[in-house]
């Protein structure tokens, strides 16, 4: 799939976007805490593969995995709470930012 951003299979809380081999998973871990702090958004790392969002009322999760049998990563922003517009209006600026 590249690194294009899906919204996962009629999951409107969730923002994906894979990430292929090319970085480790702390890599995009990295780069997504920039486009944060870049954005002004507020965060918690919560662990080495996920942090805690909060943005103008909206609350998401974002965590880097990997996928089955070497296949590459992804990088799942799930929406906790807040505005679904805002959340993916969100996503796309950070995803763009990451360069994805």
């Amino acid at each position: 799939r590249g690194a294009e951003a899906l919204a996962a299979e009629g999951r409107v809380n969730v923002f994906e976007v894979a990430c292929g081999l090319e970085q480790h998973p702390r890599q995009v871990l990295q780069q997504l805490v920039a486009a944060l702090n870049t954005d002004g958004v507020s965060y918690r790392q919560m662990s080495a593969f996920m942090v805690r969002c909060q943005d103008q009322g909206l609350r998401m999760q974002a965590e880097v995995f990997k996928l089955d049998r070497g296949s590459g990563h992804v990088l799942r922003m799930t929406r906790a709470s807040g505005d679904i517009w805002h959340f993916r209006e969100l996503c796309g600026r950070l995803v763009s930012s990451m360069g994805f």
